[in-house]
């Protein structure tokens, strides 16, 4: 998890886990799973799952809560079950 924002955010969880891939993302829509934190991921990694995310009700977003722009890789990304935990998640990041 890339950066002090991460470990603090992570440290506020009751489980963690250190990779990401679309396993997560599966947890994720299905409700299993609340928040995934990633950092330097590429376009094929996380575009095909923004419709699934985001159909479920999911918010996807870099860590400063802005959309995910046009890139072939991104530095940060907050995929979060709803608003709520979406608004919890970029509180923890921005106060660590």
């Amino acid at each position: 998890m890339p950066g002090r924002n991460g470990r603090a955010c992570a440290g506020q969880a009751r489980f963690t886990r250190a990779s990401h891939d679309c396993y997560a993302a599966g947890l994720l829509a299905l409700g299993t799973v609340d928040l995934l934190l990633v950092g330097n991921v590429h376009d094929y990694d996380i575009l095909p799952q923004l419709p699934i995310i985001q159909g479920a009700g999911g918010i996807v977003t870099d860590w400063d809560g802005q959309p995910l722009a046009d890139a072939a890789r991104f530095d940060t990304v907050l995929m979060a079950a709803n608003a709520t935990v979406h608004a919890v998640a970029l509180k923890a990041l921005r106060d660590a």
